[in-house]
């Protein structure tokens, strides 16, 4: 018995990710949108699928290394395993909670969980987010300036928003 309570308290965080994830699938399920969602993919062309699927593992990558370079140059040790199981965590809980607010949190609570200080491992999140926020309103810049008149074919009166919501995000 000693046994299986200290496997369950071993494995906690894997047991309260899978249980958080049956119940946003049975969520899915219960209101009607899994099907709807899981239709769209088959429709969906194969290759945009793939690009899209190589865009989140590169961002779960990038974040992992992101991570480990910055609390390792403050002297603090954490394995490229446990930078990725963080990475993951982070971006499944963004996924899954309003505005993605849950994704940070997790990440710092699990850098914590392996040694790395709340301060360095938030400093590591900041700035990782700081750098992703700058990129986007770079790319956003980018392609307001080239594709210009797609966005006004497609959004029309609606344009504005998009523009508040880039300015809100400068």
């Amino acid at each position: 018995m000693k046994t299986v309570f200290s496997c369950i308290k071993r494995n906690s965080g894997l047991l309260i990710i899978f249980s958080s994830f049956v119940i946003v699938i049975f969520s899915g399920l219960k209101s009607g949108v899994l099907p709807q969602a899981l239709d769209s993919i088959r429709k969906a062309d194969p290759f945009y699928i793939l690009l899209a699927l190589l865009c989140s593992v590169g961002h779960i990558l990038i974040s992992a290394f992101a991570n480990r370079s910055f609390i390792s140059k403050l002297g603090y040790d954490v394995s490229l395993k446990d930078a990725f199981y963080s990475a993951v965590a982070g971006s499944y809980y963004s996924s899954i909670t309003p505005a993605g607010t849950g994704g940070f949190p997790v990440q710092i609570y699990y850098l914590g969980k392996r040694g790395v200080p709340v301060g360095v491992a938030s400093s590591a999140v900041i700035c990782f987010l700081n750098s992703w926020y700058t990129m986007k309103l770079l790319l956003m810049t980018l392609f307001l300036l080239m594709r210009r008149e797609l966005l006004v074919d497609v959004l029309g009166s609606n344009m504005i928003f998009l523009i508040i919501g880039y300015l809100y995000n400068i």
